[in-house]
C-alpha cells in the first residue's frame, strides 16, 4: 500500500530557506559519505538535504533567510547548482594533494585563511574526496607556509559554527493502517488427493500402451517369433 500526500501536506512544514546572498558566508553540508558547499545565495534545507547529518555555517555574520516568491526560489536553486559545479571543478584534478589544495586556496580567496585554518580536516576531506590523513597533511603545510598556525583541535569560533537545518518532516497519514505480515510457520498437513470412485481399493491405474510400442516383458513364444523374423530378414538381404 503506497501512501498518497498532498503537495501542501508534504511542504507546509518549513519554508523555503538559502544562505544570504547579502553577506560573505557559507554552509557546508555534512553528509554520510561526503559534503556539499552552499554559497551565498544558494538554497538549502527541505527534501534536498534531508540526508544532511550535521552543517557548519562559514562566516562572521552567517545568516540564513527564507524565500518568499517562486522567482526567488528557483534563483536559489540555480545559485545551489552553481556552487556545485564550481566544487566539482576542483574535484576533478586527479591528485589528491592538488584537490586539496585547490580548495584551501578558494576558500581562502573569499573566507578569511584563519577561518578556514580552524575549520576540521575530516570535514574538508568530504567536500573533494580525499582521505582525512591527506587533508591534515596538505592543510598544515598550507596554512605554516601562510604563518597561520593550526590549532590541535578544531572547535567552534568566531568564524564558524554548527548549525541545524529547517527540515521537512512528513506528516503521518491518517485513517490508514499497513497490512500486518502473517510471520507464522504454516504447519497445516498437505491436502492429500482422493482416488477417483471409479477404481476400487484394491485396482491399481493402468496406463494405456503407447502406438507401436512392445510389451516390456516378452514371453518365451514372442521371443521366439522375434529371433525367426530376425532370421529371414537377414537371408532375404544376404
Amino acid at each position: 500500500m503506497y501512501w498518497l500526500l498532498s503537495f501542501k501536506q508534504v511542504y507546509q512544514e518549513s519554508p523555503f530557506t538559502a544562505v544570504s546572498a547579502q553577506r560573505r558566508n557559507g554552509l557546508i553540508l555534512c553528509k554520510a559519505n561526503h559534503a556539499e558547499f552552499a554559497g551565498p545565495g544558494a538554497a538549502v534545507g527541505r527534501s534536498g538535504d534531508l540526508d544532511c547529518h550535521s552543517a557548519i555555517a562559514l562566516g562572521k555574520k552567517w545568516e540564513l533567510v527564507e524565500l518568499g516568491t517562486a522567482e526567488e526560489t528557483q534563483n536559489a536553486y540555480r545559485r545551489r547548482i552553481q556552487w556545485m559545479y564550481w566544487l566539482k571543478k576542483i574535484t576533478e584534478q586527479k591528485l589528491p594533494h592538488g584537490r586539496a589544495e585547490a580548495l584551501l586556496s578558494s576558500f581562502d580567496a573569499f573566507f578569511d585563511p584563519e577561518a578556514i585554518a580552524s575549520l576540521p580536516p575530516a570535514t574538508l576531506a568530504q567536500l573533494v574526496g580525499v582521505f582525512d590523513g591527506t587533508m591534515v597533511q596538505v592543510h598544515r603545510h598550507h596554512y605554516e607556509a601562510l604563518g597561520i598556525s593550526v590549532p590541535a583541535q578544531a572547535l567552534p569560533n568566531q568564524y564558524w559554527h554548527y548549525v541545524e537545518l529547517p527540515q521537512t518532516h512528513w506528516p503521518a497519514p491518517v485513517g490508514l493502517e499497513l497490512p500486518q505480515p502473517n510471520l507464522q510457520p504454516n504447519l497445516q498437513p498437505a491436502t492429500l488427493q482422493t482416488a477417483p470412485a471409479s477404481l476400487s481399493q484394491n485396482q491399481a491405474p493402468t496406463n494405456p500402451a503407447l502406438p507401436n510400442q512392445a510389451p516390456k516383458n516378452q514371453g518365451p513364444q514372442n521371443m521366439a517369433q522375434t529371433m525367426a523374423q530376425r532370421d529371414s530378414l537377414h537371408h532375404v538381404f544376404t
